[in-house]
């Protein structure tokens, strides 16, 4: 990126970003932690022209002692603005591409490495497109300090779609996530309570893997900061956080599509399932891998406590039309 070409961008950011205060600068580290620094709004110029340095080998995934110096560098297309009452000040927000000092982007910087992977299916012809379904909890803590859904009150039974005034206590906050996640520029679709007392669910619009990546990221910041900030709450996206009670999902959809003609190259009308031969390919590989994507699609111990029959929770390497306990389901 020219210095002249961020400069002239800084101009028109500069215009939306007037009043505020702080600019948080994210990345997310390969155990999908978000991580970030902070500047003062007037150092924003720098920081989009020349990035803003850090200690690579403090991060997990990072780099040796040796090697540390790293850079983070704003991506222009990621700006956005959280609500003042986040922290009582103007705060804005870029997700960031990790450099090594010599210009050379980051082998092992998770949104390269999608980036990547979109450009090797753009190159055989295929555009993807990813969706997700993020699952997550409200709960709060008790005077004795044990942790609790927010409707602990009420028996965990026949929760799903409830949306009863006295019983669902969270639609509010559903409806606060989605104004917030609205004016962050992510396009929200659907909203409702999920299967456990006080779950929830906020649905957005897909895109391509890259772009889908960044909201789920932005989604669960945005979750855990309104449920804190306005509730007093905690949002928990934790897989299985007690035994004996619905799990914390995050569904995937994805697509494949033709870039000349938009074509969806999943569906064949004539084959079973109304799959494409494309489309039984693909399964294939993923049921072909599956015990091995766990490392990252099941990173840790308590994810495996939710992959347990009877809670819809994919336990068979298989694939359905309608079976919810398939590693892939084709609705």
């Amino acid at each position: 990126m020219k210095k002249t070409q961020t400069i002239q961008n800084f101009d028109t950011y500069l215009k939306i970003i007037k009043n505020a205060d702080y600019v948080l600068l994210h990345f997310t580290d390969m155990l999908g932690f978000l991580k970030g620094r902070t500047i003062p709004v007037e150092e924003l110029e720098n920081a989009l022209a020349e990035g803003v340095s850090f200690d690579g080998s403090s991060m997990i995934g990072g780099v040796n002692i040796e090697e540390s110096d790293m850079i983070m560098k704003p991506d222009l297309s990621t700006f956005t603005v959280f609500p003042y009452y986040f922290y009582d000040k103007g705060v804005a927000s870029f997700i960031c591409d990790i450099f090594r000092p010599e210009g050379k982007q980051f082998e092992g910087d998770s949104r390269f490495i999608c980036q990547k992977a979109i450009e090797k299916a753009s190159s055989e012809g295929y555009m993807p497109t990813a969706a997700a379904e993020l699952e997550f909890y409200l709960v709060q803590k008790t005077k004795e300090g044990e942790v609790h859904p927010v409707e602990s009150y009420l028996i965990d039974k026949q929760r799903y779609f409830d949306i009863t005034p006295g019983k669902d206590v969270t639609e509010s906050y559903r409806m606060d996530l989605a104004n917030t996640l609205s004016a962050m520029g992510i396009i929200v679709e659907r909203q409702h309570h999920e299967v456990g007392s006080a779950q929830n669910e906020i649905t957005f619009k897909y895109s391509d893997p890259r772009t889908t990546s960044d909201n789920i990221i932005r989604y669960k910041f945005a979750a855990k900061a309104v449920a804190d900030r306005k509730y007093g709450w905690i949002a928990t996206f934790m897989p299985k956080p007690w035994f004996g009670k619905a799990g914390n999902g995050m569904h995937v959809h994805i697509g494949l599509t033709n870039p000349k003609n938009d074509k969806n190259l999943f569906y064949d009308e004539k084959n079973y399932a109304h799959l494409s031969q494309i489309a039984r390919y693909f399964i294939g590989g993923l049921l072909e891998h599956a015990r091995t994507l766990c490392a990252v699609l099941a990173s840790t111990v308590n994810s495996y406590k939710r992959l347990v029959p009877g809670y819809e929770a994919p336990v068979y390497v298989a694939w359905s039309k309608r079976n919810r306990s398939a590693l892939v389901r084709v609705p």
